[in-house]
């Protein structure tokens, strides 16, 4: 590898690594200090707007505590309730904030994934010889990703560091991908409910799994995409043939709405709740809620998508998110078009098909990098700041037994033997004593000094005090005034500490892939409300400054040669 290359991606990796704490510049337009916004919603989305206030009634509040009792049995007794009815309909009726952690660990099998090690491994083998074009890659499409929530919003901060070593790791598990633009929306996500390396495998279990073979998405053929755009256009002709006529007549083809819908799970493109109940059902049931969900949008909207031209459904599309959907109505929905595509075996590819778009070759098992890049990895993760409220702040955790983790809290490991998640933040920064909302972002160092959570001694009143503190916690924002978006990035922080060198080994060595939301509760079912969409507004609203400057970033990059060239929507 030419030197001058090799320079720039260590280059890279030591602006990631020192993070703003270390130095690293950045320009005005980064710095999250600079834009003061009015309010930072419960999953960590900064707006400009104030939210609307709701007020939740005590029936509403009673709904939540039994929500959160009733999947906190259910994980007790994983196995024989994984793939049952109920299952189903509590995924559909939405995973509450507090459990989502687990139970997405538990429908990605998280543990029987994880290699210890090797995450670390494969982070310092990109370090060492990652293609530049992917280090590259990765570092443009950080600077613009999931610009408007608080955890990626500071160049170089401690959420853009994090989502750094996980897509640099991933370029060396799978070299046949290496990085892909979309990519970093789907780790990004993960990170948002896991720590660390749990979104690491998070990401690796999503990409090989023929559950969900995201691989195929990605590859430089991009032919799962193609694939799924042509079998779109299959299931608009069968099943909404007047929708099809018309964008057929003006030229409005899948692959113009399709390639950002499927390369990113509808981020970006539904309301961000929304997108969590759907993630919640494509975790449990795979590949075929794609599908049928890109199939329900067009039904939902085809009164007014039979009336546009080709420039009125391009601006359409990107205004999705502004539309303040129904989310459990748009979940009942999207099951009755799961069941329509299954009768007419439109619901999935054949195996023969989706063994395709699997990667071709075991991941390389990388060697433990020097002791002396393991001491000042470890030192690194010593002196990390806290994040900003919501965002890195411990659970707590009812364990069986009275000891405290050796090592980080992961989801389904064996120590944990019931919910994890159903104590509501506490606010170490205000001595513990203020509930935080526990909704969007549980976001850890791997460090265990920092994800050691005090223990309890679970008995029936205990765990019934829990659930109901949970369910208040989870519908607070519904209740009291939100954090102010400079309150969340000046208040709850603690004492700062010296910012540790670049990370750096004995080699003498210095260190580009292109841009591109069980019965009704009339029934006596306490499952009927959903837990997001009591306290949340259905809508996220977009953000002109950001619009711009993502417009700004893209113009930067325009003259890369794109791996995917696609419609601004």
């Amino acid at each position: 590898m030419p030197a001058d290359e090799e320079a720039a991606r260590l280059a890279l990796f030591e602006k990631y690594e020192a993070g703003r704490e270390g130095g690293v510049q950045v320009e005005d337009w980064e710095d999250p200090n600079l834009e003061l916004y009015a309010l930072t919603d419960r999953y960590g989305f900064m707006h400009k707007e104030k939210l609307p206030p709701t007020h939740p009634s005590e029936k509403d509040l009673d709904v939540m505590r039994q929500r959160a009792l009733k999947w906190k049995k259910m994980l007790d007794k994983w196995g024989s309730v994984s793939s049952s009815s109920t299952m189903r309909r509590r995924v559909l009726k939405g995973v509450p904030d507090s459990v989502r952690l687990e139970v997405w660990s538990r429908f990605l099998d998280l543990k029987d994934i994880r290699q210890p090690g090797q995450y670390e491994a494969a982070y310092y083998a990109a370090r060492e010889r990652g293609q530049l074009k992917d280090i590259d890659q990765i570092d443009k499409d950080i600077a613009r990703r999931f610009r408007e929530h608080t955890l990626f919003r500071e160049r170089y901060g401690q959420g853009q560091q994090i989502l750094f070593r996980i897509l640099s790791a991933y370029t060396m598990y799978n070299t046949e991908v290496g990085y892909c633009q979309g990519m970093d929306a789907i780790a990004g996500l993960m990170m948002m409910y896991m720590n660390e390396e749990d979104a690491y495998w998070a990401m690796c279990r999503l990409m090989s799994s023929e559950k969900y073979a995201m691989h195929g998405l990605y590859t430089s053929d991009l032919r799962k995409l193609h694939e799924m755009c042509n079998h779109h256009g299959t299931i608009r002709r069968k099943v909404m043939p007047k929708v099809n006529k018309h964008l057929e007549q003006v030229g409005f083809e899948p692959t113009l709405y399709g390639t950002k819908w499927f390369m990113e799970g509808f981020q970006e493109r539904l309301p961000f709740p929304l997108v969590l109940r759907i993630w919640d059902v494509y975790l449990y049931l795979g590949e075929s809620v794609m599908h049928a969900m890109a199939a329900l949008l067009l039904k939902l909207f085809k009164k007014q998508m039979t009336k546009q031209s080709f420039e009125q459904l391009h601006m359409f599309m990107k205004e999705l998110p502004e539309h303040k959907f129904e989310n459990d109505d748009v979940l009942e929905q999207l099951d009755g078009m799961l069941q329509d595509l299954s009768k007419q075996k439109l619901s999935s590819f054949p195996r023969a098909t989706s063994l395709t778009f699997l990667p071709s070759r075991e991941p390389p098992v990388y060697p433990e990098p020097p002791e002396e890049y393991l001491t000042l990895r470890r030192e690194h993760r010593r002196t990390v700041k806290s994040l900003p409220p919501g965002i890195g702040l411990e659970r707590q955790s009812l364990r069986s037994d009275s000891s405290v983790s050796e090592g980080p809290t992961s989801p389904g490991a064996d120590s944990i033997v019931s919910a994890p998640s159903i104590i509501p933040f506490q606010d170490a920064a205000r001595g513990g004593g203020e509930v935080v909302s526990p909704g969007a972002s549980v976001l850890s160092s791997n460090d265990t000094s920092l994800q050691q959570s005090p223990v309890l001694e679970a008995d029936d009143d205990a765990l019934q005090a829990a659930a109901e503190s949970l369910a208040e916690a989870d519908i607070m924002q519904a209740t009291t005034e939100p954090l102010t978006a400079d309150a969340a990035l000046r208040g709850l922080q603690v004492p700062s500490v010296t910012p540790p060198p670049p990370l750096t080994t004995d080699s003498s060595r210095p260190t580009e892939l292109p841009p591109l939301d069980d019965d009704t509760a009339e029934n006596g079912d306490a499952d009927d409300l959903s837990p997001h969409d009591a306290a949340t507004p259905t809508a996220q609203m977009p953000n002109g400054d950001v619009a711009h400057e993502k417009a700004q970033l893209h113009a930067s990059n325009s003259d890369s040669s794109l791996r995917i060239r696609v419609s601004a929507i």
